[in-house]
C-alpha cells in the first residue's frame, strides 16, 4: 500500500463545500451552482470551460469553481454570487 505524503493535504469534494472564507462565502461552488448564478445552462458553463475561457479546478475528479476567481471575471464581489444561488 502506497504511502499518503504528510506534506500534501487531501480534501474530498464534499467537504470542500462546507469550508469557507472570513465572509462565509463558498470558496467554490458546482458547475450548477454557477450556472444558475449566472442564469445559464449547465451545458453553457461545461462549454465554456472546454473552450478555455472559465476557471475551474478538479477536486477528486469533480469540476469546482472558484468563487474569487468567478468573481473577479465578471467583476463583482464573490457574496454577489453566492447571492445570485438563492
Amino acid at each position: 500500500m502506497p504511502q499518503q505524503n504528510p506534506n500534501v493535504e487531501v480534501l474530498d469534494p464534499v467537504v470542500q463545500d462546507v469550508h469557507m472564507n472570513d465572509t462565509q462565502t463558498p470558496l467554490t461552488i458546482t458547475v450548477h451552482q454557477a450556472a444558475r448564478a449566472l442564469q445559464v445552462q449547465p451545458a453553457t458553463v461545461y462549454n465554456w470551460i472546454r473552450d478555455g475561457e472559465f476557471p475551474y479546478v478538479r477536486l477528486g475528479g469533480r469540476i469546482r469553481i472558484p468563487t474569487a476567481k468567478l468573481a473577479d471575471l465578471l467583476g463583482i464581489t464573490s457574496g454577489e454570487i453566492v447571492d445570485g444561488l438563492r
